[in-house]
């Protein structure tokens, strides 16, 4: 039934649109075929149209030099990041809860999604069936941004803007990396929003996987139960090196409230070595909890001066 209503509403959308089509000249004036992340192929020509449902792959997209054929993107996007952007774009709304009538007008040739945005992955048959050409990536480690990255400049026809983002600042991440001094520091991540206050292990975040990256052991790997549940008594017995935390949102204020309500203001709390000695950073959410994209290179700097101190 589902599909049935978004498919109705995509012919009776047919002939509605964000605007007229961009005078902007083709990209890389190539077919680019590839396999997304998701295992689909996917293949691209000249993409003059392209909307964007997660901020930070509008980011990548313009990194990338496609910054004047983005036709929509979402409330996000606005909020993290400084784009070029046209005055036009359209705001499709959260990430979580798109605008799927505004989508649809925009008659996307490109859109790009992501694996991990809850709604996106479940959109694929939907979208797929009406006829729009979607590609999905998983983006949670610098690799990752790479790699999307160099597929996304093959389609805009800019290579030189892999080599500026892509290969230079690798040559940032792995100096950052190679500071790593071998004493294996543990760590405690924990990330807060206005709703939840969870430890976060090594996989699938952001300042998780740069973490692991700089050689240093996650408490939650060790011990799976702090995932389920927010146990003082286990974070008291492993009494880690280094905590680090995240308030996350455009707001911050209900999120450090939570934070302080659910660890900060425990008696406990300031018992642990890390506390004491001076070793627990509120981490800049835009670099450890949104994907960095150009500034990888810089986050991991940031990160390795906290961890391994240069003397």
């Amino acid at each position: 039934m589902l599909r049935r209503i978004f498919v109705l509403l995509a012919f009776c959308l047919m002939l509605s649109a964000c605007g007229q089509a961009s005078s902007t000249p083709a990209l890389s004036g190539e077919e680019i075929c590839f396999t997304d992340d998701l295992g689909r192929e996917v293949t691209v020509e000249n993409p003059q149209r392209v909307v964007c449902i997660t901020a930070s792959f509008a980011d990548i997209w313009c990194l990338a030099g496609g910054a004047d054929t983005i036709v929509a993107t979402t409330s996000s996007t606005w909020k993290y990041f400084d784009l070029p952007l046209k005055e036009d774009v359209v705001d499709l709304g959260d990430s979580k809860n798109l605008n799927l009538e505004q989508l649809i007008a925009c008659e996307p040739d490109l859109i790009l999604a992501s694996c991990g945005t809850d709604s996106s992955p479940e959109l694929e048959p939907v979208l797929t069936e009406m006829g729009l050409n979607v590609a999905y990536f998983s983006v949670n480690n610098f690799e990752d941004f790479q790699r999307m990255l160099k597929t996304c400049t093959e389609i805009t026809g800019h290579p030189e803007n892999y080599e500026t983002y892509g290969v230079e600042v690798g040559k940032q991440v792995d100096a950052a990396i190679a500071r790593a001094d071998g004493s294996r520091p543990t760590v405690l991540y924990v990330r807060a929003t206005g709703t939840t206050c969870k430890v976060k292990n090594s996989k699938g975040s952001v300042l998780g996987e740069m973490l692991a990256a700089l050689d240093c052991v996650n408490i939650a790997d060790q011990d799976e139960s702090l995932l389920e549940n927010l146990s003082m008594e286990a974070i008291l017995a492993a009494d880690p090196d280094y905590i680090f935390t995240v308030v996350q949102g455009s707001d911050p204020t209900s999120a450090q409230a939570l934070l302080d309500t659910t660890l900060l203001k425990n008696p406990a709390w300031n018992t642990l070595t890390a506390v004491k000695e001076g070793r627990f950073y509120n981490m800049d959410q835009n670099l450890y909890n949104m994907k960095p994209n150009g500034r990888w290179g810089e986050a991991y700097e940031k990160l390795a001066d906290i961890l391994y101190p240069e003397k």
